[in-house]
């Protein structure tokens, strides 16, 4: 059983319990059509709020829309970051932040633990560019050096 880790958002006040999947990168909040996060109500602004998912986490900025964002009830001023079960509110709609990824990045941060990210590549491939590993060099470079010693060996008149 897969475990779905992507990021979302979970509505409380109005239609409280809606849930609304987050993509990493920008998601527009507000009413227009093509928000990622569509919500058809008067005390929320057509560009509303721009959301910023990255795998470290959400930032949230106000569109200078006329309500404003609340973060944990304060009003914003810029780009606020918001943690994995922080909440944030545009008009009377209130959004707990869910994700599974950036919680898990935090607590091995707190733990001390550091993780390197590799995509595209598998344990044991090596990328198209690298040179061949010693393991692959070391019996050319045997034959070569044997071939040599021969072919100075003859060259001197020594007998095989």
């Amino acid at each position: 059983m897969a475990i779905d880790a992507r990021p979302f958002l979970r509505q409380r006040g109005p239609e409280a319990g809606r849930v609304h999947p987050l993509i990493f990168g920008d998601n527009l909040v507000g009413r227009d059509a093509t928000a990622e996060v569509f919500l058809d109500r008067a005390d929320v602004s057509r560009r509303h709020a721009l959301l910023r998912v990255d795998r470290d986490g959400v930032v949230v900025e106000d569109l200078g829309s006329k309500n404003g964002v609340l973060v944990d009830g304060e009003a914003i001023a810029g780009p606020t970051a918001i943690a994995h079960g922080a909440c944030f509110q545009v008009g009377d709609t209130v959004f707990e932040v869910s994700h599974p990824g950036a919680q898990v990045a935090a607590a091995l941060a707190r733990a001390g633990e550091t993780t390197v990210t590799r995509a595209g590549r598998r344990r044991g491939q090596e990328p198209a560019d690298a040179a061949p590993s010693l393991s692959i060099r070391w019996p050319v470079l045997a034959t070569v050096l044997f071939a040599a010693a021969v072919v100075v060996l003859l060259l001197s008149g020594a007998e095989l």
